[in-house]
C-alpha cells in the first residue's frame, strides 16, 4: 500500500512539473510538516541565560549563512529566545529558537544556531525554551522542514506527529506563488 501511494505521489509530481514547465514551474522540493501540543522538557547541564530581545537575535544572523537565516526567518518570528555564551565578560548569541503566533492557534517554529556551536545540542535547547512558552501560551507547535533535513526532523522533534509531506512548487517565478501537493 505504501508504495502505490509513493507512485501515485511521484506520477503526480512529475505531471505537475511537466503542465507547469511551459510557465516557469519548477519543484522547491519536499518538506514535512509536523504537529506536537506537548513536549519532554530539556533541562540545561548548567546556567543559561537567555534573552527575549531583538538584537541578539539580530547578531545571531549575522554569524550564519545566508540559506541558513532565510531558511529559518527568525525576523518573522516574534517570540524569539536567544541562547547567550558569556566568555570575557562578553555575552554573544549561540542559538536562538523562535515562533510565530498564527491565528491564535499554532507556533510556527524557527531555530537558528551559529555554526561553530552546532551539534552541542543548543539547538534543542533553544528550540524547548520557545516551544513550552509557546505551549503555555495554549499553542499548538507547528514545524515545517525540507524531508533532506533529516537532523533537524529526528534531533529536535522526535515527539512531533508527522502530519504529512508535502511537495510544493513554484508555478512562476513571474508570480512566485507556491504550490503544495499533500500526500499522507
Amino acid at each position: 500500500m505504501t508504495a502505490l501511494r509513493g507512485i501515485a505521489t511521484t506520477a503526480a509530481v512529475v505531471t505537475l512539473l511537466t503542465i507547469t514547465r511551459g510557465h516557469g514551474g519548477h519543484g522547491l522540493g519536499a518538506a514535512a510538516l509536523f504537529f506536537a501540543d506537548d513536549l519532554p522538557l530539556q533541562q540545561p547541564a548548567g546556567e543559561l541565560t537567555v534573552s527575549h530581545g531583538n538584537p541578539e537575535a539580530i547578531e545571531l544572523e549575522t554569524f550564519c549563512p545566508p540559506d541558513d537565516v532565510n531558511e529559518v526567518g527568525l525576523a518573522d518570528l516574534e517570540h524569539r529566545f536567544t541562547v547567550l555564551h558569556l566568555e570575557d565578560g562578553r555575552r554573544t548569541p549561540v542559538a536562538c529558537g523562535a515562533y510565530a503566533e498564527w491565528e491564535g492557534l499554532l507556533a510556527h517554529m524557527g531555530v537558528l544556531v551559529a555554526p561553530e556551536w552546532r551539534r552541542h545540542g543548543l539547538g534543542k535547547l533553544a528550540a524547548s525554551v520557545a516551544a513550552h512558552e509557546a505551549l503555555a501560551a495554549g499553542l499548538t507547535l507547528q514545524w515545517h522542514s525540507e524531508v533532506s533535513n533529516k537532523v533537524v526532523n529526528m534531533y529536535f522533534f522526535s515527539s512531533l506527529r508527522l502530519i504529512l509531506k508535502t511537495m510544493t512548487f513554484c508555478l512562476s517565478s513571474l508570480f512566485a506563488r507556491k504550490y503544495t501537493l499533500f500526500s499522507p
